[in-house]
């Protein structure tokens, strides 16, 4: 239920949750949270090769090697409650036939090109307006996929520009295009 502020109650805790996720459980556990999980090969496989379509490598690491994929298996092996996780595995399995089914060959298989072509069309009818209710679990996936990847050391150390020991505040740095954003 979307609140007067426009929140909802759902969005926010998955929100919390994906923070929780970053910070409580860092990246070099992601995979040893991962192991022995509820969440087939095949399934990872689908779920590396979408986070990597999501933020493929380029100048810099892409979510696949942030191990996206793993935090997101890890975040529901041990963060999420029962009834999450069983809702976000079925969303999971109908993400991946409708992307296999959009690449026309087995999502984490098919051609980077096949990949991002399936992905941008989703994307495109997931963030239509008005919002198809049936894509939200889609929209929630690329939403936990994108936060785990920025608040990785990967996303917020090479990807974003990042000061471990700032020197005070400036509040009107110079910004031109091509400069990277700065992590918090």
């Amino acid at each position: 239920m979307t609140s007067r502020t426009g929140f909802c109650r759902r969005d926010v805790f998955h929100g919390l949750l994906a923070f929780a996720a970053a910070t409580v459980l860092p990246q070099r556990a992601w995979a040893a949270a991962a192991a022995g999980s509820f969440v087939s090969p095949g399934q990872t496989a689908f779920l590396a090769a979408f986070v990597d379509t999501l933020i493929p490598a380029t100048d810099t690491p892409g979510a696949k090697a942030a191990g996206v994929h793993l935090g997101l298996v890890g975040l529901l092996g041990r963060w999420a409650s029962a009834k999450t996780r069983a809702g976000l595995l079925v969303a999971i399995a109908a993400l991946q036939a409708d992307l296999d089914r959009r690449a026309g060959a087995p999502f984490a298989t098919a051609r980077p090109a096949a990949r991002l072509a399936a992905l941008s069309a989703l994307d495109a009818e997931a963030f239509a307006s008005p919002r198809p209710a049936g894509l939200k679990d889609y929209r929630t996936l690329k939403s936990l996929a994108v936060r785990l990847y920025y608040t990785s050391e990967i996303g917020a150390s090479q990807e974003l520009r990042y000061d471990p020991l700032p020197e005070g505040y400036t509040g009107n740095l110079p910004f031109k295009p091509g400069d990277r954003a700065w992590a918090l």
